[in-house]
């Protein structure tokens, strides 16, 4: 071996510490693998496809130690400002802001934002406390318990609650990004009236007696309904940033859940219904019953 590629070596694992040594003593004539030495190699027979790569791999090393990555609370929730987390985080264009849900606190969730250095910590909505409608379910006007996180378009932040809104079922809101201009978008619209045993006991509204996958209570499903009910998840946008999707747990013609789209204005609401075949009480898988495209 050449004295300058030595060299070269002997300068770049001395920077990698004591497993060096090891390194070095292999690369005097023997294969080395995991950290030992496997077999002697005569270094004249294979260096001329071994040396290459080994250097070309030592390259890909850091000239120093890994420095240790530190952990950083960046904000704890005392419930009064949130509680409970359930979703990720998404930032602004610039980086610098994070934007995020708890599921419950200070009434029922909120929509918050952060400095990424931790500062900043702001409750742009607190979302309004539920009251039960004498149907078993509990509604407000703004929706209830965000269990997705939000996203960010412009300055305007777009996102999910799984309950409340107008039937206790959930919405899609808006709000800008400092907090002002909250709008529902869209209270999901089933209508499950607890209190059954039997289809027959459901003739008032047309429904068949199911379980709310919720409140696990039998309630009269009235099957007309086709917008879902509890969406869990998070939106996503159309490239032009006017069109929202999602998708709601439960509802629809099938009583098993939707895809959705809604303008950013809450107008142009329509649905893909999701249809499933139960093959045990625990196990339930889609089917490809319907079909549906929503514009884009």
């Amino acid at each position: 071996m050449k004295t300058n590629m030595k060299n070269y070596l002997r300068n770049t694992l001395s920077r990698l510490g004591e497993a060096s040594r090891a390194i070095w003593a292999c690369l005097g004539g023997v294969f080395m693998r995991s950290g030992a030495c496997l077999a002697v190699v005569p270094l004249r027979a294979g260096r001329k496809r071994v040396l290459p790569a080994l250097i070309a791999v030592l390259n890909l090393l850091l000239a120093g130690r890994v420095t240790a990555q530190t952990f950083t609370t960046l904000y704890s929730f005392t419930y009064n400002d949130g509680a409970n987390p359930q979703a990720g985080l998404i930032t602004n264009s610039s980086g610098n802001t994070l934007y995020g849900t708890t599921a419950d606190g200070r009434g029922a969730g909120t929509v918050f934002a952060l400095k990424t250095d931790g500062t900043g910590f702001t409750n742009l909505h607190s979302f309004t406390a539920t009251s039960d409608n004498g149907f078993g379910s509990f509604t407000n006007s703004d929706g209830a318990y965000p269990w997705a996180g939000v996203i960010v378009s412009g300055n305007t932040l777009y996102g999910t609650a799984r309950q409340g809104g107008s039937t206790g079922h959930g919405t899609v809101f808006a709000l800008n990004t400092n907090g002002t201009g909250f709008t529902n978008l869209h209270s999901f619209t089933v209508n499950c009236a607890n209190g059954c045993d039997f289809d027959a006991d459901c003739a008032f509204n047309g429904g068949v007696c199911v379980v709310d996958p919720l409140t696990y209570l039998n309630c009269c499903y009235a099957s007309n309904n086709r917008d879902g009910a509890y969406p869990f998840a998070r939106l996503i946008a159309n490239s032009s940033g006017n069109t929202l999707y999602g998708t709601a747990f439960f509802g629809g013609g099938s009583v098993n859940g939707t895809v959705f789209g809604v303008n950013t204005d809450g107008t142009g609401l329509r649905t893909c219904i999701v249809s499933r075949v139960a093959l045990s009480p625990i196990l339930i898988l889609p089917t490809a019953t319907e079909l549906c495209r929503v514009p884009d």
